[in-house]
């Protein structure tokens, strides 16, 4: 059932021992005391649990078999016995001490406590059925514990309306109908979905299409005053539609000029087969602090869509068995004008050249990437991933990865090339810092005509432009390779133009330009044309 499919409990592990004390023996043979170890001390119904026992022989005991006798109360769970070792293993819920007797000394033993939890039932129905269609204008709770909640055609939540679905119901949705959540924007009145799933073994909320094998609309906030939280929850076989890229949840925002705003609590949420995408955030929609964890498995279309403003919002992601991999950034809204951070669970994807930094003077904007973070390009489009832009506000890169988690900025083609698109501008961006960072198939045209000391007859495309003059730790421990352009286009003005060298302790391979270009010289013509590093 679907607790299988989200996020395992732990169960209590490891190695209990307990000693059992008795009194002193005679003769050759002498045993002091039995412990037992368990590998698990709490399992599920028919888990087998490996034990082991340890004899403890007293000093100069000669003589001594060594071995134990094993029995369980309630009697019957032992198996495959020898001499220290057995097997625990039985059916039947319940608390169980396993004893290992010593055979030399039967007056010496040790025990272990076992317990043994009943299979769930949760996402099983009990046959209670309770129909809903139609809008909800007043709160409701719809009962858990196995009881189906048909729905025959869609619903909406209103405004001023929560509907709360209990632990382990099951929410059987007709072929193509949708549960809607409406709030008024107007009033600032939000209308509720909230699946209060309280455990992702026993206490789960499933919706799931009423026909197997059917599809239906899937889960959908129609404005920011609509407000969906799926806690410990299965949303299966959704996404009906053309819109929306046939996602199986679409939730949406304050709007595209607006800051990002959590509409979407996803606290251990599994989106499986929808139709086409797992969720789509429009209009700047964003998940709440409170999500914890998200899975989407089976997707035809991206697992995720949204805006790169608030992909800082993501929870742990994880994709499994799906057309693709990565969360598409919506083109709608592809600019940062907000401090952002890339946390790395999964890959983005850009269709669409993304500006970071303000058009206002004074600013400063930081897009943080952080370790094991991957970017990839469409190829085809000149896609560039500026910062700054001249006497605008500046926009800082901070990309500090590790031997470990290296960060890429990469091609999204099936078979990336050289020149799949343009590469990272830092027109405006003293500052920023790349550390472990790869960027390659880039240096397709960036449209910059600059003034620095290239090589005669070459352009400013390139992986990297850099136009301030960079602090020395600027790039570290990095790669740029597969460049259809230059490495490096230095593009500051300063009184030499050969250094920073930003080249040396980095890697390159297979650049077509130099690694690092001249740079351009302050109140006057370039010297020399050429490369710092050819």
């Amino acid at each position: 059932m679907l607790a299988r499919r989200l996020m395992a409990v732990a169960l209590w592990s490891g190695m209990m021992v307990l000693d059992a004390c008795g009194g002193g023996g005679g003769g050759k043979c002498t045993i002091e005391g039995v412990s037992v170890s368990a590998s698990a001390t709490a399992v599920p119904a028919s888990q087998q649990v490996d034990l082991g026992a340890n004899v403890k022989q007293g000093p100069g005991a000669t003589g001594c078999n060594g071995g134990v006798t094993w029995s369980s109360n309630p009697a019957g769970a032992i198996t495959g016995t020898q001499q220290l070792a057995a097997k625990f293993a039985t059916a039947n819920p319940g608390t169980y001490t396993v004893t290992a007797t010593s055979i030399d000394d039967p007056t010496k033993s040790g025990s272990v406590q076992i317990s043994v939890q009943a299979p769930s039932s949760c996402g099983t129905p009990n046959g209670t059925v309770v129909t809903h269609s139609g809008n909800i204008t007043a709160s409701e709770t719809w009962a858990g514990n196995g009881v189906t909640h048909s729905i025959t055609s869609s619903v909406r939540i209103k405004p001023g309306a929560t509907v709360t679905v209990q632990p382990c119901a099951i929410v059987a949705v007709a072929a193509g109908a949708e549960i809607g959540v409406e709030g008024d924007t107007n009033a600032s009145q939000p209308a509720k979905l909230v699946a209060a799933g309280n455990d992702p073994q026993t206490g789960f909320v499933s919706f799931v299409p009423a026909v197997q094998g059917q599809t239906w609309g899937g889960i959908r906030g129609y404005n920011v005053q609509s407000l969906v939280e799926l806690h410990n929850t299965g949303v299966v076989s959704a996404g009906a539609g053309p819109f929306y890229r046939n996602s199986a949840i679409v939730m949406a925002g304050p709007g595209l000029t607006a800051p990002p705003q959590g509409v979407l609590t996803a606290d251990n949420l599994v989106v499986e087969n929808p139709v086409g995408g797992g969720l789509y955030l429009d209009g700047m929609a964003a998940f709440t602090p409170q999500s914890t964890y998200l899975g989407v498995t089976g997707a035809q279309d991206h697992p995720l869509a949204m805006h790169l403003m608030a992909v800082g919002s993501m929870p742990l992601t994880q994709v499994q068995n799906s057309l693709y991999d990565d969360a598409l950034m919506l083109s709608s809204a592809p600019n940062v004008t907000r401090d952002t951070t890339i946390h790395g669970y999964i890959p983005l994807y850009f269709e669409a050249q993304v500006k970071v930094g303000q058009n206002t003077p004074g600013t400063t904007t930081t897009l943080t990437v952080e370790a094991g973070s991957v970017l990839r390009f469409a190829p085809g489009n000149d896609i560039r991933m500026y910062f700054g832009n001249g006497s605008a506000g500046a926009g800082i890169l901070m990309a500090t990865g590790d031997a470990a988690k290296p960060i890429l900025f990469t091609s999204a083609g099936a078979s990336p090339a050289a020149g799949d698109w343009a590469g990272l501008l830092l027109l405006n961006s003293y500052g920023s810092q790349l550390s472990y960072v790869t960027i390659e198939y880039a240096g397709a045209s960036n449209g910059v005509v600059s003034a620095n000391c290239r090589p005669s007859g070459s352009s400013d495309d390139a992986a990297l432009l850099v136009a301030d003059i960079p602090a020395a730790n600027f790039l570290t421990n990095s790669t740029i390779q597969f460049i259809s352009g230059h490495g490096i286009d230095a593009t500051w003005a300063a009184s030499v133009i050969n250094a920073p060298d930003l080249a040396a302790g980095n890697t390159f391979n297979s650049v077509a330009g130099c690694k690092q270009t001249y740079n351009a010289k302050a109140g006057g013509t370039c010297p020399t044309l050429g490369c710092t590093e050819p």
